[in-house]
Formats: structure tokens, sequence, C-alpha cells
């Protein structure tokens, strides 16, 4: 279980890296909760940004993989 929760995360952060890169180039964006999330912290001006860790735990099945 910890392999696998390991490797989601691994997975999800390399998500988050990818539409970070998507988003400062202007890239058109991709129409997904995900992308849209990741696009808003980028664009908010810095205000209060969320970490990586906390965009990845924004999503139900971060929850049921914790247990």
């Amino acid at each position: 279980m910890r392999k696998a929760r390991e490797t989601l995360h691994e997975f999800m952060h390399a998500q988050i890296a990818d539409r970070k890169v998507e988003a400062r180039s202007g890239a058109p964006p991709r129409n997904d909760v995900f992308s849209i999330l990741v696009r808003a912290n980028e664009e908010d001006g810095g205000k209060y940004p969320l970490d990586d860790t906390e965009l990845v735990s924004r999503f139900p099945f971060n929850r049921s993989c914790m247990r």
C-alpha cells in the first residue's frame, strides 16, 4: 500500500509540474478540474499560492489512499 501511495504522489507531482509549464507557456488551458486548479494557483499573482503537496491533497482519491 505504501508503494502505491508513493507512486501516486510521484505521478501527481509530475502532473503538477507539467501543468505549471503549460500555464506559464501560455498554452491553451486543458478543460479538467486538476488543470484549472493548477492554472488558477499559478495565475493568482502569488497572493495565497498552494504548494504542490497542498494541490495534491485537494483530490478525494488522496484521502482514500492515506488510510
